[in-house]
């Protein structure tokens, strides 16, 4: 049986494959290591160029020590325009461009032009390069592409004007990914957005909002997934600059905010899970608007926020609103002993909660807070929630840890499942006090699944 198994050293299993199905795997590599292949073997000499998809990236010449900068940049652009012109099918799905060099904009136009030729279907295109050149190399005919499915664009260092001609059809667009870019007024957006009828996701990544920019329109009837985070946009004291999104179907929402700018829901009903993060001065000093955009949020299932957010609320006293469907509160870079308070107070507003997570970085406290936990009437807001997650938590003693975990485990009375995730090393010796006192509560919690860890070690479980 044994010799049946042995394989013969000179077995190729690999080369016993079909041509399409070697094909496939070339697609996952990197363009210029897909290339390589071409010298395995007569058969491997011209199989890449049947690869549908293209992943090019300048740096694979950083360790070419003979040649400098401009040499590298040439033959990168050479290897570029063979990879592309040279190809056994019509049809390029994929195309990403990394480049962390300069690149002639007309070289890049040029490519961009060949891919519509290819009935491209999703454009990722990086740019690493620290200098800036002028403009961005997206020609006008890209934004007529009725192929195109997927359009990711990042400038890094530019954060150039986005050039967006008056004329625009993306009827397949479903992805919009742009990052780092300036919109320079609102018009620039406005005809972005509208011209794309079937654009599900949009992500808006570290871009600016020129002087032209007031209100600034994301409207999508199709749009179901929206993040937009690290965006700015021009000081002005008296500049209000909203961004307005009207997206009836939008079920995600991540907004990480920082600038003076608010965010304005209008029509938008169909919330399942938002991200915020609101750390920014503009919304405290502007309390109606923290008041709308969490009015227009108040029918999300599921809520994630920072405790930044949570403190920044409480301090201010912004009205909110209660979350009637919410279930699930995810809350990070949380602080127990002057956060019980700001708790209480979202608590107050989450009338079918079931799921409380604390997430990252906790209190690195001490036996002090047993009196910030009982200090607020928080116990009685917890009688109704099921289930209990804190991920690294740190504290300095473990009498510490024990507080935090009878407080829960006496006070959330259909608690079904509490998870508690320590960052610090327990001695020996505390360990076994730990372990001592959870026994005791194992027996009058028959009901509940809880476990106790350190890392990926198993401190104490019951369930």
């Amino acid at each position: 049986m044994a010799k049946c198994l042995k394989l013969e050293s000179s077995d190729d299993r690999i080369s016993a494959l079909p041509d399409e199905v070697l094909i496939h795997i070339l697609s996952f590599l990197p363009t210029q290591n897909a290339v390589t292949t071409s010298v395995l073997s007569k058969r491997w000499r011209y199989l890449y160029t049947s690869v549908s998809s293209l992943d090019l990236m300048t740096d694979v010449y950083d360790d070419d020590r003979d040649l400098d900068e401009v040499e590298k940049a040439s033959r990168f652009m050479n290897f570029v325009d063979r990879a592309l012109f040279f190809r056994d099918i019509p049809s390029i799905v994929r195309f990403r461009l990394a480049y962390y060099q300069y690149i002639d904009p007309m070289r890049i136009d040029g490519w961009l032009r060949a891919l519509m030729w290819h009935n491209i279907q999703e454009i990722d295109l990086c740019n690493y390069f620290e200098e800036e050149f002028q403009g961005l190399p997206l020609p006008a005919p890209l934004f007529c592409c009725e192929t195109l499915v997927v359009l990711k664009v990042n400038l890094q260092w530019n954060n150039r004007d986005l050039k967006v001609p008056s004329r625009i059809w993306l009827p397949n667009l479903k992805i919009l990914h742009i990052r780092d870019i300036c919109f320079p007024d609102d018009a620039s957006g406005e005809n972005l957005f509208s011209s794309c009828p079937v654009l599900e996701e949009v992500v808006l990544h570290g871009c600016f909002f020129g002087d032209g920019c007031l209100k600034f329109k994301i409207s999508s009837l199709a749009l179901k997934r929206l993040t937009i985070e690290s965006v700015t946009t021009t000081s002005f004291p008296d500049k209000k600059f909203q961004i307005m999104i009207n997206a009836p179907n939008l079920v995600y929402l991540n907004y990480s905010i920082s600038g003076n700018h608010s965010l304005v829901l209008v029509n938008v009903h169909s919330l399942a899970e938002v991200f915020i993060t609101c750390d920014t001065a503009y919304y405290w000093e502007n309390p109606a608007a923290a008041t709308d955009l969490f009015r227009g949020i108040k029918d999300t299932q599921s809520l994630r926020i920072s405790n930044t957010t949570l403190v920044g609320l409480k301090y201010h006293e912004v009205p909110i609103p209660s979350f009637e469907k919410m279930t699930y509160l995810k809350i990070w870079d949380w602080d127990f002993r002057p956060g019980s308070d700001v708790l209480e107070y979202l608590l107050t507003h989450c009338v079918v909660l079931e799921t409380l997570i604390f997430e990252e970085q906790l209190t690195k406290g001490n036996t002090s807070i047993q009196y910030s936990l009982q200090k607020a009437p928080l116990a009685r807001m917890l009688c109704r929630l099921k289930r209990i997650v804190i991920r690294s938590l740190e504290m300095r003693q473990s009498e510490a840890y024990m507080q935090i975990i009878e407080f829960f485990l006496n006070n959330a009375s259909i608690l079904e499942e509490l998870n508690i995730h320590i960052t610090r090393h327990l001695p020996e010796q505390q360990e076994k006090m730990v372990n001592e006192i959870l026994t005791r509560y194992q027996e009058s919690q028959r009901n509940l699944k809880f476990s106790f860890m350190q890392g990926i070690k198993l401190i104490f479980q019951f369930e």
